[in-house]
């Protein structure tokens, strides 16, 4: 349970590549604003080739079958306090920017619950360029490795 207002950010990396994996899909979404005190439940469905050509869908959950492709995935997750993102998002109005940290935008889309976030005195400006620095330094990163020969409840 979150003190303060979490953003989450949620992709799957290729183990192999370090690549962020095509036939993903995060419901109810990716990207979600986690209210203080709140949870959020994500149900992360990865498409996987078989070795005859034809694809699988795996949840997070799981499943017995043996794939080829690859023996295990990566689940990052990239989260930090809302009020972070807030204020990036009001330094690049102010300064007409379009800040990417690691190639992910966290200010162009809409987040699941952001229009409920809880919004201080803390996010009024001014903003600058040192929001996005206070922002990046501030990110935390939660990987969790999946292998496919183990996953299951």
């Amino acid at each position: 349970i979150l003190c303060r207002d979490a953003f989450a950010f949620i992709s799957v990396i290729d183990a192999n590549t370090k690549q962020p994996m095509g036939g993903v899909k995060v419901l109810p979404t990716d990207r979600a604003v986690i209210q203080r005190r709140q949870k959020q439940r994500f149900e992360i469905h990865v498409e996987e080739p078989l070795c005859d050509g034809n694809t699988e869908t795996r949840s997070a959950f799981g499943s017995t079958n043996s794939l080829c492709s690859r023996t295990y995935y990566v689940i990052r997750v990239i989260w930090a306090e809302e009020l972070l993102r807030h204020r990036l998002k009001r330094a690049e109005e102010a300064g007409q920017h379009n800040w990417t940290i690691d190639g992910y935008s966290f200010t162009k889309f809409e987040f699941l619950n952001e229009r409920m976030a809880k919004i201080t005195a803390a996010c009024n400006g001014p903003y600058s360029v040192t929001d996005k620095d206070t922002f990046e330094c501030r990110l935390r990163v939660l990987c969790i490795c999946a292998d496919q020969e183990h996953t299951g409840p």
